[in-house]
């Protein structure tokens, strides 16, 4: 297009160039021929001179118009190219109209700042202008903030611009998102998946496995699969409940756990295997239950603090302590196990019963009970309701009888204290020591024996002794392969006395501080050999007794 403008600047100039050689041919034929001539002369020269002039500035004008398009596309390619290309580092989201960005008003490029703003009456500058605004309407819809724009765009781009940069801020936020998914409604999860291992939380308690997910609804907690489930806080008003195949087996880590519940067991065994508790070191738990239960069917139970459907072991060397206001503290419809740990049990009636067994092989056993202390119910399988102790300490204040069996009770270790207004030992069958040391503080009562053990018992090893009343008093069996001592006084010894056992040398063999009147003394210790002993009640003596 260049090249066609100098052409016509050329012809333009030659025109003007002939022209004046006509002129000057006129001109001298006008000084030989008159002044007429001249005139005539001189006019068409100056209309052929005008003649040039117009054609070369109409060529000039055309040249310099073609010129002038390139650049303006040009121009208008480059502010495109700005408007979709760069983006603003730094995004405004307040929805500020005069928020700019790079490449846009503030860039100079060619004569885009020179040009003037085309007129939408022209149909071609039409096209070109929509297709800019086009450009920049798609630009606001990708950007979080834009509000480029030359002129009339700028307008054009205003109302795009703030609605996606609001659509922006929005996302941004989080701000009504339906697929936020640490959005709760009611801002605690009760069910949750962290890390390795599940969570649940019931009023204060929280629950905790790498195995599996327990249940929640309202304020129970139910326990459906085999595992190992941590329980740290309190559940103020409400139950834990094992429910899962016969043949899983269960671990409750006790970390600082107390379960309360005014209607029901707070801790209940519907179905398991085997369920244990285990005590986590250094802390205390408790399970404590109301003084009445809200029953749904004929079936009065559960009927204890902590229930057992099944087998229930205790162990760890953390503390728990249970109340049964209700009725018992701790039962099972099978086998109690208590391994290790600190158990203290208060109860209404029995502190704790296992159906067809109980058996404490280590830990510190500590019961007060209206009923019984350790009880057995077991009559049709011959070798079940056994109790049997083989080692840890084991402390029974009772009401009722000290230790109540269906079957043989039987001690071969550890340390055994009753404190029983009834029987310290009653049971079907027999009593058999092999082990161990049991002291009883029996029932002043004549109506109650120190023990009533229908089979007999023997003592075969360990220290046994016994305070009680006399009526019904009986000495150990003679069958047994260690010696025993049996005493009864002429009258009512007082309580709070010290009972000494004194062989023929003066030396004490025994000696214990009595909680209660007594009458009957019954001994057998490895040191008793046979020989004259005498019996004393603080300083006094109470007689003399020999053991054959």
């Amino acid at each position: 297009m260049r090249k066609k403008g100098l052409i016509g600047v050329s012809i333009a100039g030659g025109v003007c160039l002939i022209g004046l050689l006509v002129w000057s041919c006129i001109f001298m034929s006008s000084e030989r021929g008159g002044t007429t001539n001249v005139a005539v002369s001189s006019e068409s020269s100056d209309q052929a001179l005008s003649f040039a002039q117009e054609v070369g500035t109409a060529l000039q004008k055309e040249d310099e118009t073609e010129t002038m398009e390139p650049d303006l596309q040009e121009s208008e390619e480059k502010e495109g190219k700005g408007n979709s290309d760069e983006k603003d580092p730094s995004p405004n989201h307040n929805g500020n109209n005069t928020s700019v960005g790079k490449g846009n008003n503030t860039k100079k490029s060619g004569t885009s700042g020179k040009r003037p703003v085309q007129s939408n009456s022209s149909s071609g500058d039409k096209n070109k202008t929509d297709k800019s605004n086009n450009q920049n309407s798609k630009n606001s819809s990708t950007e979080k903030n834009d509000g480029d724009g030359v002129g009339s765009n700028a307008n054009n781009n205003t109302d795009s611009a703030n609605t996606n940069s609001s659509s922006a801020d929005s996302s941004d936020n989080g701000g009504g998102s339906s697929d936020n998914p640490q959005s709760t409604s009611d801002g605690q999860n009760q069910n949750n998946q962290k890390d390795n291992h599940y969570e649940s939380v019931v009023d204060g308690l929280t629950i905790t496995s790498e195995q599996a997910q327990c249940t929640v609804s309202g304020s129970t907690a139910t326990i459906k699969k085999a595992g190992t489930y941590t329980l740290s806080g309190k559940l103020s008003n409400g139950q834990v409940i094992v429910d899962t195949e016969k043949t899983s087996k269960v671990v409750i880590l006790c970390k600082s756990m107390s379960l309360n519940c005014n209607y029901s067991a707070p801790f209940y065994v519907k179905s398991a295997d085997e369920v244990t508790l285990q005590l986590a070191e250094g802390t205390t738990n408790s399970i404590t239950d109301g003084a009445s239960y809200t029953f749904s069917t004929a079936v009065k139970e559960p009927d204890a603090a902590c229930f057992s459907e099944d087998d229930l072991v205790i162990e760890g060397s953390g503390t728990l302590i249970v109340t049964g206001n209700y009725q018992d503290g701790i039962a099972s419809k099978n086998d109690v196990k208590i391994k290790q740990g600190t158990v203290q049990v208060t109860a209404a009636d029995d502190g704790i019963r296992g159906k067809d067994g109980i058996k404490i092989s280590d830990g510190n056993v500590k019961v007060i009970s209206q009923s019984h202390g350790l009880k057995t119910t077991e009559t049709l399988q011959a070798e079940k309701g056994m109790v049997e102790i083989t080692g840890g300490s084991v402390h029974l204040d009772t009401v009722g009888d000290g230790i109540h069996a269906t079957n043989q009770i039987k001690v071969s270790g550890g340390s055994t204290y009753i404190d029983a207004k009834n029987e310290g030992l009653d049971t079907d069958s027999s009593f058999l020591m092999t082990g161990g040391t049991m002291v009883i503080d029996g029932p002043k009562s004549s109506n109650h024996a120190i023990f009533d053990c229908t089979k007999g018992a023997v003592v075969n090893g360990g220290t046994f002794f016994a305070v009680g009343s006399s009526a019904l008093a009986k000495a150990l069996g003679s069958s047994g392969s260690q010696n025993a001592l049996f005493y009864k006084a002429g009258s009512e010894q007082e309580t709070d006395s010290t009972v000494k056992i004194v062989n023929a040398s003066g030396k004490a063999v025994y000696q214990h501080k009595v909680t209660r009147k007594y009458q009957c003394v019954i001994f057998s210790s490895p040191e008793l050999a046979k020989g004259n002993y005498s019996i004393y009640c603080g300083l006094a003596k109470l007689g003399n007794c020999k053991v054959d």
